[in-house]
């Protein structure tokens, strides 16, 4: 297990590999559901003939450098569309067994490999306003936030106290001098919490941080689970084919996986099983606190998940950064709209009492 999860992050990659695809055959790149909704939404190609080269022409490698943005953009509104968000039950319980399908197959044909020695990676986090009572109703006010970071060789000694110095900006969330990118969105939530079906209430706002972060990471990680769900399709691995981006999965406990505990060692693991099955893995991030669990989300297999999870933590905090400052981003923003609001209850107090 040592040799796999070694094996599945390098230290350094001898050649690129772009998630562009260079054409889009769908029947080995694309899962059946998203592949016929592309051949759906497809124009039908146009071909012209020119009989000289005009020498304003553009250069071929800036035509080729457009047309695969342009196929990249088609593919994200193909699989976004694929994979919506259904507004029912339902819905959300038949798409999660197809999700499953798509995330095992897409995990052997497309496997997230990191580009460079120190990736981009991103996390997103939602808070809610405090004070409620339950799991958690419809239209309760939510703040997503989600950041970009990338991997840092000095992480170990980072502080968050250090990184926010001469940060502030006011009325607006601090911002790391170690984010590559930042960004919030703030929102009531449509759908109630239900077990099993958490894409319903936090997936459209989190796509929504996600759709505003510039750059996009390279890879996501999710504060919820992946693989480890009753129909092997946790909220990880549905925001990951909305938006198209490798995800792992990091809670505090698995749902209904099973595996003895590490060691709390900082980079012990254990693997956790569904049905004989390896789905997440237990993770120590810092010695002496209790191991978090790393789930394979979309693109990406349990022995990258817990690779992922170590790398992009510090041995002086059991969460990995980029969760970290999107947890810290999101409570900062309910804190300043809370502040607000209190600071406005004795003012308007004041006024009904003179007048």
């Amino acid at each position: 297990m040592n040799r796999a999860v070694r094996t599945a992050f390098p230290d350094r990659v001898t050649s690129v590999t772009s998630i562009v695809p260079r054409a889009l055959p769908t029947s080995t790149r694309l899962p059946a559901r998203v592949a016929s909704i592309s051949k759906r939404s497809t124009p039908a190609p146009t071909s012209t003939r020119t009989s000289t080269r005009s020498p304003f022409t553009t250069p071929r490698v800036a035509t080729k450098r457009v047309a695969d943005l342009l196929a990249m953009s088609q593919y994200r509104a193909v699989t976004a569309e694929a994979w919506a968000w259904p507004q029912n039950d339902e819905g959300l319980v038949e798409l999660q067994g197809q999700l499953a399908a798509a995330a095992a197959s897409v995990a052997v044909t497309r496997p997230w490999l990191p580009v460079a020695a120190r990736p981009l990676l991103g996390g997103c986090f939602v808070a809610y306003r405090r004070g409620g009572t339950g799991p958690g109703k419809r239209g309760d006010q939510a703040w997503a936030a989600a950041v970009v970071w990338r991997v840092d060789a000095d992480r170990g000694s980072r502080r968050t106290d250090h990184h926010l110095r001469g940060a502030a900006t006011p009325g607006r969330p601090r911002r790391a001098d170690d984010m590559v990118a930042q960004s919030l969105v703030a929102e009531c939530v449509p759908f109630p919490y239900v077990p099993g079906l958490l894409a319903r209430r936090e997936g459209p706002i989190l796509a929504a941080a996600l759709a505003a972060l510039d750059p996009r990471p390279e890879l996501l990680l999710v504060n919820a689970t992946g693989l480890d769900h009753p129909r092997g399709a946790g909220l990880a691995v549905h925001l990951g084919a909305v938006v198209d981006l490798p995800t792992v999965g990091v809670t505090r406990r698995p749902l209904i996986a099973a595996g003895t505990e590490p060691e709390l060692r900082r980079g012990a693991m254990a693997p956790l099983l569904v049905d004989d099955r390896c789905v997440a893995f237990w993770v120590c991030t810092r010695t002496g606190a209790r191991p978090l669990v790393a789930h394979a989300g979309w693109r990406t297999r349990p022995e990258t998940a817990a690779q992922i999870v170590l790398v992009s933590s510090t041995p002086a905090a059991r969460t990995p950064v980029p969760l970290q400052e999107a947890r810290r981003v999101a409570h900062e923003a309910r804190a300043l709209v809370e502040a607000d609001r209190n600071s406005d209850v004795p003012r308007r107090r004041h006024r009904s009492r003179v007048s």
